[in-house]
């Protein structure tokens, strides 16, 4: 039932959108139980590759710090944070790309969705934070720059 909204109606219904407007804390405590239980297969995907002496690179909401922090494996991380407010990027994305899932939604729902999103990432950055993770702010004005300045950062903190 945590990877599922049930009783929390559509993505775009009345009462999920009052919610990421009005108490992003309940939203962010639902998907927070969604990544947990991701996290879960995320550790067999990793076992995976490590029995048989290879890397991965894993990239996703599921990956909270509290639970990385948690495991006993070698790793290199890095959390990406956007800087400031995505809204009118967001929704720019959403009316030229029909393939952007954002799309179908009207601007109200993408508005909301863009309130709960700040919430969401001032968790995680507090989160990597107290955990002693590296965190970059994404430009979103320059997404390829931050971009880079990641790859850049888990390049140079522990060898090739």
């Amino acid at each position: 039932p945590k990877l599922h909204k049930v009783g929390r109606g559509e993505y775009d219904s009345e009462k999920h959108m009052q919610m990421m407007r009005d108490d992003p804390q309940a939203v962010l405590q639902h998907e927070t139980y969604q990544s947990e239980e991701v996290w879960k297969s995320t550790l067999d995907f990793i076992g995976y590759y490590q029995r048989d002496g290879k890397d991965a690179a894993i990239e996703g909401v599921a990956v909270l710090p509290k639970e990385l922090a948690k495991t006993e494996f070698d790793y290199r991380a890095v959390f990406l944070v956007p800087k400031g407010d995505q809204t009118d990027a967001i929704l720019r994305h959403a009316r030229d790309n029909e393939n952007d899932w954002l799309s179908k939604y009207s601007d109200e729902v993408i508005i909301s969705f863009c309130k709960f999103v700040k919430h969401w990432n001032a968790y995680y950055s507090n989160e990597a934070k107290r955990y002693g993770f590296t965190i970059i702010e994404i430009d979103v004005n320059d997404f390829d720059a931050s971009i880079d300045a990641a790859v850049d950062s888990l390049l140079d903190s522990g060898g090739e």
